[in-house]
């Protein structure tokens, strides 16, 4: 109870120093307005802007309509990919964030091509968040190059690259005002403002030394938020995944990210490997070396990767059948390398303790 009353009390001085300072603040901003002047906005036109990059057997271009826009206004950035024939190509998964930019919207489709070369092109929708100099971030592309080679060798290169940073100009939506006149303050006033302002800091300066002699020494309680296993971060995933109904929306590329992206971060979490950083040779790698796993666990994971890359890198479009198998393959892992799946093996003299999957 004498803790509650406490609490109480700090709540309503606090309510009154921030009541007090929101009062000094408004006391104190006519001053300074009618003592400004403002700079002009000497800001020049927008223009478009463009770059390119390539990459091995891929050519990305990156276009906006224009380098400056005002906040909360909306703008276009499209994203050209060229990729020679029968090589996979994409760029990462990016939603709702872009550096300083909101992502609105986001649409895909083919664009058209010479005979070898594959085509794609997206479009973002963003929308700026912060006034001043910001930029569009480096973005990642990658490729996977299965086609037999010059010497008859065969094998599947795979690569990635990011593009360089695309400077922008955000401008406040009040940048076009010019000097406003300024009218001379009656010394009245002013003697009135800044004696209330003194006041208000005086008031302020002895609520903050009440409470700082008067603070509570210890905790009584300490809040504990408990941990989610990598098992329980998965499925939550997992069923949020499936409620999005991606694939019944005919968006089977994004459904194919998500479901890989979910199944690496999870082996990373319960293995601890760097499983979400490592292209699909490296992580097939990884996983063939990994003891806690059993064979048919390995070879589920290759045969998910061979069906995930062809969908996320090449717009393949799977069957149903084949698109159930991923999902069912993914959550029939999870729940099989859950941590009480595992049993501990009691320890004899001179041995260690060991996993063994049951």
């Amino acid at each position: 109870m004498r803790t509650t009353r406490l609490n109480r009390s700090i709540e309503k001085r606090t309510h009154l120093a921030m009541w007090l300072a929101g009062m000094l603040c408004f006391l104190m901003a006519p001053s300074a307005m009618a003592q400004s002047t403002g700079p002009k906005n000497d800001a020049p036109a927008p223009v478009p802007v463009s770059i390119e990059k390539s990459q091995g057997p891929v050519r990305v271009s990156i276009s906006l309509d224009r380098d400056a826009v005002a906040m909360a206004e909306s703008f276009d950035m499209r994203v050209r990919i060229e990729a020679e024939r029968d090589v996979m190509a994409g760029m990462a998964d990016y939603k709702d964030i872009l550096g300083a930019f909101e992502i609105v919207n986001r649409t895909s489709e083919t664009a058209d091509c010479d005979d070898l070369h594959d085509c794609q092109e997206i479009v973002f929708t963003l929308r700026a968040l912060m006034p001043g100099e910001a930029s569009i971030p480096s973005l990642l592309f990658g490729y996977a190059d299965a086609r037999p080679k010059m010497d008859g060798s065969t094998g599947t290169i795979e690569d990635r690259f990011e593009t360089e940073p695309i400077p922008m100009r955000v401008e406040n939506s009040l940048a076009g005002m010019r000097n406003p006149a300024s009218l001379p303050m009656p010394w009245s006033l002013k003697l009135l403002r800044w004696g209330l302002g003194t006041i208000a800091v005086l008031a302020i300066i002895g609520l903050v030394a009440r409470w700082w002699v008067k603070r509570p020494r210890n905790i009584p309680y300490a809040a504990v938020v408990p941990q989610r296993s990598p098992y329980e971060w998965a499925m939550d995933e997992l069923n949020r995944l499936i409620s999005e109904n991606l694939i019944g929306r005919n968006e089977h590329q994004e459904f194919y990210y998500r479901i890989n992206g979910l199944l690496r971060q999870y082996i990373e979490r319960r293995f601890d490997v760097m499983a979400g950083e490592q292209t699909s040779e490296e992580f097939i790698r990884s996983v063939q070396s990994m003891g806690a796993l059993s064979m048919d666990q390995r070879e589920t994971l290759r045969t998910f990767v061979a069906a995930c890359d062809p969908v996320k890198y090449a717009r393949q479009l799977p069957s149903a059948d084949e698109s159930t198998w991923v999902l069912n393959a993914a959550r029939d892992f999870i729940n099989a390398t859950r941590q009480d799946a595992f049993v501990t093996q009691p320890a004899t003299t001179g041995q260690a303790r060991s996993e063994v999957p049951t």
